[in-house]
């Protein structure tokens, strides 16, 4: 199979005339000039390395940002943690990465919402494109469009003027543009460029999917265990060797933050070698005041809406670009009223939310969405609270 050249003066073409929007949608997503001059020539690579993102890439605006949309979600699915810069740190930047432009509480505000809306928010406001338009860019349903872009609106608490007004603003000046594209050419032009970008790209997806293949090797250890000790494989039990009575399986244990209300705002709780599963979290948050007392977690899906193609022999499993969970909780859970059971629904959301890195989030309680005034999980998912003390503690059984 000839390798494949791309015609790099067709995608300066294109660069040249969408480089700013592909500027704007990756500093939504990543916050700071250097973080979205990085996606930019992530993007690009991809865009040069695989036949497929090519043809998306110079098809126009909608596929060249499809390709950088992609980039942004691998990236909101692994981001770290984001560390405050001290005083005085701002100044240490390179001169390159001064932007002409300033940051607005609305902006701000987009810019906390979970990469979904936000992606809404910025097809229909800065680049005025139809549900239809911004479906394909995102790669979801027209309808589902529409209920993200309106989400975002009234999870971040502005108006349409005020979004479109901050959006495009948004511009990285020429200076910043050209450091992009010869940053890429750089790394075009590195011998083995083609076979690098393939690794890069099989290793995002190994990382992306080592979670759902991790849970599917424990699953496949329970049903061995199972099947040995209950004699599901047609072999005679009582002639079975002896085996342990349990089955030990790696859990991830940690540090997670839990939000707890108090006056004038919310604690955060760090709780220290934390077991990594939802209804352990969840025990600490009732024993620390942040969820109602006795409430238990029966149930817990993470799903990321990917898809599964079959060609002959051959299956081929799709990431989604959301990121859902859904939590049902006992009975407990439906004695929240009131101020105190909005504040206690929202550090709930709060903690699931960042321990999960969920894009929507829903409590559910007796088969209905819990609604607690008229408020709902999601309604809270990646607001900023107002952290009123800090604290460390050991997780308690």
């Amino acid at each position: 199979m000839a390798a494949f050249t791309p015609d790099l003066s067709q995608l300066k073409e294109v660069y040249d005339q969408f480089g700013a929007d592909l500027f704007a949608l990756c500093y939504l997503q990543a916050g700071r000039p250097v973080f979205a001059q990085n996606l930019m020539v992530t993007a690009l690579c991809d865009m040069a390395a695989s036949p497929r993102l090519w043809e998306l890439a110079v098809s126009g605006r909608e596929g060249f940002l499809r390709v950088a949309h992609l980039n942004c979600v691998d990236a909101s699915l692994r981001r770290p943690k984001r560390v405050k810069r001290k005083k005085g740190e701002e100044g240490a930047r390179s001169p390159g990465t001064k932007l002409p432009f300033s940051m607005t509480d609305p902006l701000r505000k987009v810019m906390k919402l979970p990469i979904s809306p936000r992606t809404a928010l910025f097809c229909r406001e800065r680049l005025g494109l139809s549900p239809q338009e911004g479906a394909r860019l995102m790669g979801t349903s027209p309808a589902r469009f529409q209920r993200l872009a309106e989400a975002g609106l009234k999870q971040a608490g502005v108006t349409s003027g005020q979004v479109r007004a901050n959006l495009e603003m948004l511009a990285p000046g020429q200076e910043l543009l050209e450091a992009v594209w010869e940053e890429f050419l750089a790394q075009q032009r590195q011998g083995g460029f083609a076979l690098r970008q393939r690794f890069r790209r099989v290793r995002r997806t190994m990382d992306t999917a080592m979670p759902f293949l991790a849970l599917c090797v424990v699953a496949l250890a329970v049903t061995a265990y199972f099947g040995v000790e209950y004699g599901w494989f047609g072999s005679d039990p009582s002639a079975q060797i002896p085996v342990s009575s349990s089955v030990e399986t790696a859990q991830w244990v940690g540090d997670v933050s839990v939000f707890v209300p108090e006056e004038g705002g919310f604690a955060e709780y760090v709780v220290h070698n934390t077991p990594g599963s939802l209804e352990d979290i969840l025990r600490q948050m009732v024993y620390l005041g942040g969820a109602p007392e006795g409430v238990t977690l029966l149930s817990s899906q993470l799903d990321n809406h990917g898809t599964e193609t079959r060609e002959g022999s051959t299956v081929t499993y799709t990431l989604g670009d959301t990121l859902t969970l859904t939590v049902e909780l006992s009975e407990q859970a439906a004695s929240l009223s009131g101020e105190e059971g909005v504040a206690m629904l929202q550090a709930m959301a709060a903690t699931f939310g960042k321990y999960s890195q969920a894009d929507e989030l829903s409590f559910r309680c007796g088969g209905e969405e819990l609604t607690v005034e008229g408020h709902t999980a999601q309604e809270f998912l990646g607001r900023e609270l107002t952290i009123t003390r800090t604290a460390q503690t050991d997780y308690r059984e």
